[in-house]
């Protein structure tokens, strides 16, 4: 298929007459000057001879430069339709060869290729071994499709193929064989230098008007596998394609949101286990989309993380939470708030600014707040990141560790992050009225909170078989539907001032023993 291609839509070299035309007057200038000869004696033979030996000078020269030009012709054609990197062909070639194909109506398929984690592996081991992944994805694409397709690089780590459906060989087929042979070799050094892949598939049909259609496709299928848990392969079906267009009037609708005053902040209630009064809340974003109603978090700030714009959610978040807390610190001096931070946030240098203006503007002091990191975002952190957090600690704002035990918890992070408290993950505190291994972890990792002087959340504490372990086991504060919804202001003030009543109860029949006793 490849050379069946090459020749519709790759120019080729200049025809040699279209090169010698310029140079056609020096032809006619030599012999002009042999019929300027005649008749005979009227140009010194001396003369005659000089001129002759000019022109063939002057001709010589001309043809060389010619040949130059064809040479510097076939290397600019090179450069214009090669990756050169990889040697394989680049997006502008492989977009004339698949136009050309789709216009000469044969039966298409394209396969876009997406390398899994090939950000990390730049960001851990350099620029150069990324080049060198590159390179050898190349190499191993070469190999498994042997003349059956044509393998291009798009740009970055994105790979395309374009598959002739009358070969033997199915995309499918051909998908598998990459799969396969992208993944880790047993002889390799490291591992983690080699990224698998995730593809995606779609066959030209009367559904696509153009290239951009079946590309479009192609990509469609390919996000598709990478949600299905990366290194797959799935094909466009009209279900993706239905999910991809509500997808994309999501993202539309998001960006409209914030400006539109259409998020919203819930309060969930942190409670003191020892007394039941509320000690804290965590503030939770809600999106009131005016045609959906009310979405959760877990379902829009995936796409707002894809595309950038949780960062000014997260503004927005930190800036209305702030002046909410404000309000309630008046009648509640001791509540503290919790603010979710995501990983993008983090690694901004003016994080410092956005925190210190928001409790600047909102009266709040940055004792009152406390910012939620999850494990993986602190996993990923510099020596920048975990500089701007002991800044943070600095000026008195808490820094809480979310969903731990969920990510790669590791004691060397432990140390170096001056985390004030851990908030179990709510998947171990579900497991607790039957499993006694989710009772250990909850207490060992209330052990470990100990050793480095950090509070505890249990996170999800929902039934009363579940207050009583964590409270045993000895976790200092507790969050869940067991003490109360997400809710507004109102209700969070409401939830206060009643369990504020219950500590006081709990205080007078439990009074503190007398000193010395």
């Amino acid at each position: 298929m490849r050379d069946e291609i090459d020749d519709a839509v790759e120019p080729s070299l200049p025809s040699w007459w279209r090169v010698a035309m310029p140079y056609l007057p020096v032809g006619g200038a030599i012999v002009a000057v042999v019929l300027a000869r005649l008749p005979s004696g009227q140009i010194p033979p001396l003369v005659f001879v000089g001129m002759m030996v000019l022109l063939a000078t002057l001709a010589v020269r001309q043809g060389l430069a010619a040949n130059e030009n064809l040479r510097l012709v076939a290397r600019l054609r090179q450069l214009a339709y090669t990756d050169q990197l990889t040697g394989l062909p680049n997006r502008f070639l492989f977009t004339r060869r698949l136009r050309a194909a789709l216009r000469d109506r044969k039966p298409v398929a394209v396969l876009l290729l997406d390398l899994d984690g090939f950000k990390q592996i730049n960001d851990r081991f350099g620029h150069a071994s990324g080049d060198l992944v590159l390179a050898d994805v190349a190499e191993r694409m070469r190999a498994v499709v042997d003349g059956d397709a044509t393998v291009a690089r798009l740009g970055g780590d994105e790979f395309a193929i374009l598959v002739d459906r009358r070969q033997v060989v199915s995309p499918e087929s051909l998908a598998r064989r990459l799969l396969s042979a992208l993944g880790p070799s047993s002889e390799q050094e490291n591992p983690g230098e080699q990224a698998s892949a995730s593809i995606g598939i779609a066959e030209y049909g009367p559904q696509h008007a153009s290239h951009t259609d079946l590309l479009r496709d192609a990509d469609i299928a390919m996000y598709a596998a990478k949600a299905a848990g990366k290194a797959a392969y799935r094909t466009c079906t009209p279900a993706l394609r239905d999910a991809a267009v509500g997808r994309a009037e999501m993202i539309a609708d998001l960006r409209r949101a914030v400006d539109e005053g259409q998020l919203s902040l819930d309060f969930q209630s942190i409670v003191d286990l020892a007394t039941g009064a509320v000690s804290g809340a965590e503030a939770l974003v809600r999106w009131r989309h005016p045609r959906l109603g009310t979405i959760g978090p877990g379902r829009f700030l995936p796409l707002a993380e894809e595309t950038g714009l949780i960062l000014p959610i997260d503004r927005w978040v930190l800036q209305e939470a702030c002046q909410a807390a404000a309000t309630w610190r008046h009648r509640a001096p001791g509540i503290a708030l919790s603010v979710n931070v995501t990983a993008a946030h983090l690694r901004r240098p003016d994080l410092i600014t956005t925190v210190a203006a928001a409790t600047a503007t909102a009266g709040l002091s940055p004792r009152a707040l406390t910012l939620e990191l999850t494990e993986s975002a602190l996993l990923d952190g510099t020596e920048a990141v975990i500089g701007r957090l002991r800044q943070l600690r600095e000026m008195g704002v808490r820094i809480a560790i979310d969903d731990f035990g969920t990510g790669y918890s590791s004691l060397s992070y432990l140390h170096r992050i001056p985390a004030t408290e851990l908030k179990i993950d709510r998947s171990f505190v579900a497991r607790l009225d039957d499993d006694k291994r989710a009772y250990s972890t909850v207490e060992m990792v209330t052990r470990l909170a100990r050793a480095f002087e950090l509070s505890v959340v249990a996170e999800g504490v929902e039934t009363e078989r579940q207050h009583a372990a964590v409270t045993a086991i000895g976790c200092v504060n507790g969050q869940g539907y067991r003490y109360g919804h997400p809710g507004d202001l109102v209700q969070l003030h409401a939830a206060h001032d009643s369990s504020a009543h219950v500590a006081q109860g709990h205080r007078r029949s439990n009074p503190a023993p007398l000193h010395g006793t």
